[in-house]
C-alpha cells in the first residue's frame, strides 16, 4: 500500500479470468493489471506502488515458462521492468534476468527485486530512477 494508505496493490483471483495483480485507489477504483504477456494463463502479482501510481511486481507463469519483473502506472499499460530500465538508461547483462520487483519507494525513485541467470543463480538488485 502507498504511504498514506490511499492506494493498494496485491493479487486477486476469479474463476472466468484468472490470477491477476490489482491497483486501487479512489480515484481509479480497481484495476486489473492483467500480464506483460498477454497470455491468459499467465498471472501476475504486486508487490509495491509508490505515491504516483508507479507499480512493480512480478508477471508470468510460475510455474513453467517463469516469471519477470512488471511496472505499471495509471497512464502506462504492464510492461516489462527490463525494458522500461533499459530505455531508461539502465545496464542490465544480456544473462540476467529481473525475475521480480518487491518494492519501490515512495517517490518511486527506487526500486529493488531479485534477479535470476540461466543456470539458476539468483541475488538482490536496486535500481535507482533520475
Amino acid at each position: 500500500m502507498s504511504f498514506d494508505g490511499s492506494q493498494i496493490v496485491g493479487q486477486y483471483t476469479t474463476p472466468a479470468n484468472g490470477i491477476f495483480a490489482f491497483y486501487y485507489s479512489q480515484q481509479h477504483g480497481l484495476v486489473s493489471l492483467g500480464t506483460v504477456s498477454g497470455i491468459a494463463t499467465d498471472q501476475s502479482f504486486a508487490n509495491g506502488v509508490a505515491s504516483n501510481g508507479m507499480t512493480v511486481g512480478w508477471s508470468g507463469d510460475p510455474f513453467g515458462s517463469g516469471i519477470q519483473a512488471f511496472v505499471w502506472t495509471p497512464k502506462l499499460t504492464i510492461r516489462s521492468l527490463t525494458r522500461y530500465l533499459k530505455n531508461h538508461g539502465a545496464k542490465i547483462p544480456s544473462n540476467i534476468y529481473l525475475t521480480t520487483a518487491l518494492d519501490i519507494s515512495a517517490d518511486g525513485s527506487t526500486i529493488v527485486g531479485v534477479w535470476q541467470d540461466a543456470n539458476l543463480h539468483q541475488g538482490g538488485w536496486i535500481a535507482h530512477l533520475n
